[in-house]
């Protein structure tokens, strides 16, 4: 049946409103009259957000899609719907900085020993004529010192890493998210002020202290990076966000414990 529009009447057709994991909830409103009216009605819904089609024709047509839960012609407060993520992350690490068992044993003398060696600070066929350096603590540090002549100067390390994703409507405040960027946070920090889902913190580490060689501390924690934002289509901003687990000094990182 054609659409009959009384003379000077705007009318608003069925409004379809839909929800989808990936992209959060989207409404469409059609408005239906007389080419005037529509564009003013058209107007109107762009300053609210609204992305719009006209149609012109005997009856005139404005379609608005918006990114958001609409009803009645109020928005409804956005609620984004979270996408957690635990992967891992893959990465050498310089031997003598990696925090294992083998390297946290040594004692400072022995440390800046190997160090000297492996940055080529003491040539070892000059210095000790082809045997081997003599060290505090060679039960610990000789080991290390063989590793080296065989060609090991890195170790393969593992760090979980956190992301979180979202779609909101590009008027959704997404200013927080930089809140705190680039500090390091505690896992009890992040999950009660995250609301890390349970599957996925009942996963992930906790937070310590360690103090290395040298009295020098360090934290196991999470660095909070940059959210990454993308306008998208449908009046949408993609937000992610990433929280890289590591072992970082208290000397150059904020810490929230």
């Amino acid at each position: 049946m054609p659409n009959i529009v009384p003379a000077n009447s705007l009318v608003e057709l069925a409004q379809e409103r839909s929800y989808s994991t990936k992209n959060g909830w989207r409404t469409v409103r059609r408005f239906s009259g007389l080419k005037a009216q529509v564009e003013a009605r058209a107007m109107l819904l762009v300053q609210e957000g609204y992305e719009i089609n006209l149609r012109y024709g005997a009856v005139c047509t404005v379609e608005a899609s918006i990114g958001l839960d609409v009803q009645d012609e109020n928005p409804q407060i956005e609620a984004p719907v979270y996408n957690w993520e635990l992967m891992g992350n893959a990465f050498e690490m310089d031997m003598l900085s990696a925090n294992i068992t083998a390297i946290n044993g040594l004692n400072a003398a022995d440390q800046k020993l190997l160090r000297d060696i492996i940055e080529g600070r003491i040539n070892v066929g000059e210095t000790y004529s082809g045997g081997d350096p003599t060290f505090a603590d060679s039960s610990t540090a000789l080991p290390i010192f063989k590793l080296y002549l065989s060609g090991v100067k890195s170790v393969q390390m593992f760090a979980p890493v956190l992301r979180r994703s979202y779609s909101v409507s590009r008027s959704f405040q997404i200013s927080a998210s930089l809140t705190g960027a680039g500090q390091v946070y505690s896992t009890a920090r992040v999950v009660a002020d995250e609301g890390v889902p349970t599957v996925i913190a009942a996963n992930i580490p906790a937070s310590s202290q360690v103090t290395k060689t040298g009295a020098i501390y360090m934290y196991y924690g999470w660095l909070k990076g940059f959210p990454q934002i993308q306008v998208a289509a449908g009046n949408k901003a993609q937000v992610s966000q990433e929280w890289q687990w590591g072992l970082w000094s208290e000397n150059l990182y904020t810490k929230n414990a």
